[in-house]
């Protein structure tokens, strides 16, 4: 192809703009601040709660334990709260009675980056970021929260959608929850 050189900058422009697009593609996950249109936002909607529902079908007693670890040290927690990236419908209905044991649950419905649902809860609970554990089963969050929260303070757990495995990749050993003994453990680690 030839181009007259007054589209010179034009090509440049559209040039930078495909190579950034593109870097922020594998920087970022896509559903962070800014990054989607309202017609896409929908539609990742939609797919996440198919998701969680199939995640649920696959393995409910792995939830019911979670759960019932949850019921035991619920006390431990101010603003104990759920941030995902499911519809918070689904989630409450999957939750059935046990919606109690939480503060708030902000699903997908409620913002498309978990960022500044995180920031919600801090606001509500007056909390510093640096007093805020997140526990995830994915790297995407981990990606998308290691600027926000303090990267310490991010568990990863083998039981959720990557693993533990898949995690390590991005935290350190004591950063990963293995099974239910890690997560009791976190939690008495927390209390002192």
């Amino acid at each position: 192809m030839i181009y007259k050189m007054e589209s010179f900058p034009m090509l440049l422009k559209v040039f930078l703009t495909c190579v950034l697009n593109f870097w922020q593609y594998f920087e970022k996950p896509t559903h962070q601040k800014c990054q989607i249109s309202e017609t896409k936002f929908e539609k990742m909607k939609m797919e996440r709660t198919r998701i969680g529902q199939k995640r649920l079908e696959l393995n409910p007693q792995l939830f019911q334990e979670f759960m019932v670890k949850i019921t035991q040290n619920r006390n431990n927690f101010t603003g104990f709260s759920i941030v995902s990236s499911s519809d918070s419908i689904f989630i409450k209905t999957t939750l059935g009675e046990e919606i109690q044991l939480f503060d708030q649950i902000l699903g997908f419905d409620h913002s498309h980056n978990k960022e500044e649902k995180i920031q919600q809860i801090a606001k509500k609970y007056d909390l510093d970021l640096n007093q805020i554990i997140y526990i995830t089963d994915t790297a995407t969050d981990i990606l998308e929260l290691e600027g926000v929260l303090p990267k310490v303070n991010i568990f990863g757990v083998d039981w959720g959608y990557q693993g533990a495995t898949k995690l390590a990749e991005f935290l350190s050993e004591n950063q990963l929850l293995w099974n239910f003994e890690d997560f009791e453990r976190l939690i008495l680690i927390l209390k002192n």
